[in-house]
């Protein structure tokens, strides 16, 4: 099973990025996944890199020079973040590893792993919930009919599957669930035509 990392900057601001950004930092730092003869020289660089769009944020605004700056620091973070990116599914996709444990890999590195959804879609997606030990969902609305979810401890996704309480809304709260645990989840909807395929699996731990 090989699994794709979900690195979306486009729709995050120069602090959101460097929030995340030190998020990543924190997570891969003296993380046995990865190798630290091989990541410690590209985590500096991307420290760097994250340092001086936190600075660049902060002066923007005070002249031309100080938001061509922030946007030069912006496309500079970018490229750097999406490099970890690629290094971070690399390894998780190593032959040597095994199945269960690439979607722990990416999210060990603070990253997302991509759903398996259409592409044209709107994603159904997973993320940590407000409370302790709790898990959102989202899925696409619907007009007519009821949202079905699943849930499985399985990190490939494919087994294991056990249903939660369908809902009438686009969301579904679950909660109860061990932190330190990475959860699948799937989704379909019934209508009058019957169930659709089910979108996912998408992996979350909980908050």
């Amino acid at each position: 099973m090989r699994v794709l990392v979900k690195l979306v900057l486009s729709d995050k601001n120069n602090s959101e990025i460097v929030t995340s950004g030190n998020k990543t930092l924190l997570a891969m730092t003296d993380n046995p996944s990865f190798p630290k003869d091989e990541i410690s020289p590209p985590l500096k660089t991307f420290q760097k890199t994250i340092e001086d769009l936190s600075i660049a944020e902060s002066n923007k605004g005070k002249g031309p020079q100080s938001t061509e700056a922030a946007i030069a620091a912006r496309k500079t973070t970018e490229a750097y973040y999406l490099q970890l990116a690629n290094y971070v599914e690399n390894v998780a996709n190593d032959p040597k590893v095994n199945d269960n444990d690439r979607v722990g890999i990416v999210l060990s590195a603070a990253m997302e792993v991509k759903s398996k959804t259409k592409p044209g879609k709107i994603e159904f997606k997973a993320k940590p919930g407000k409370k302790h030990g709790s898990i959102t969902l989202t899925a696409p609305g619907i007009k007519y009919g009821t949202h079905e979810w699943q849930q499985s401890t399985d990190q490939t996704g494919t087994i294991g599957w056990i249903p939660l309480l369908p809902s009438t809304q686009a969301t579904c709260e679950v909660g109860s669930l061990d932190s330190g645990i990475i959860y699948a989840f799937r989704h379909r909807t019934v209508g009058k035509d019957g169930p659709s395929n089910w979108d996912g699996p998408t992996f979350c731990r909980p908050s």
